[in-house]
């Protein structure tokens, strides 16, 4: 499963330069009433070089002529960013993002460059690999 992780992030990380952008994650759906509450959590590589981690929430009035899903995997590869975010301190030049835009869609996103999860899962599997050698002595 790691291995799987490590491709998808070089994959992700590779195309972010390119100025596509993916996003993996996961989406919920929730009525209250006559109000339906939409929940994401998303993995989103914005095409700019960086991840970003988050969520949002957001409210929506409810239509009986939708279907609304308790847990629903999402996902968009390879897109083309219509919209890009622009860089306002050095820090999100490299890849460092703090966003958490005020209402009426409240979202929160911690960004690092894309580069760094690959270089950690990688370190991770040297990691095991040392150990394992070291074991087999």
């Amino acid at each position: 499963m790691l291995s799987l992780a490590l491709l998808l992030f070089t994959i992700f990380w590779v195309s972010s330069y390119a100025h596509y952008y993916n996003t993996i994650g996961i989406d919920s759906e929730q009525q209250k009433g006559e109000i339906i509450d939409y929940h994401y959590y998303r993995f989103w590589w914005p095409g700019d070089g960086s991840l970003l981690i988050g969520r949002g929430i957001s409210t929506q009035k409810y239509n009986q002529n939708k279907q609304y899903d308790k847990f629903d995997l999402g996902a968009a590869f390879f897109r083309q960013q219509d919209k890009k975010l622009k860089a306002k301190s050095s820090w999100n030049k490299i890849g460092f993002w703090y966003i958490s835009p005020p209402s009426p869609i409240r979202q929160f996103w911690i960004g690092v460059p894309a580069w760094l999860p690959v270089l950690i899962i990688t370190g991770y599997f040297w990691r095991i690999r040392s150990v394992k050698k070291i074991e087999s002595l």
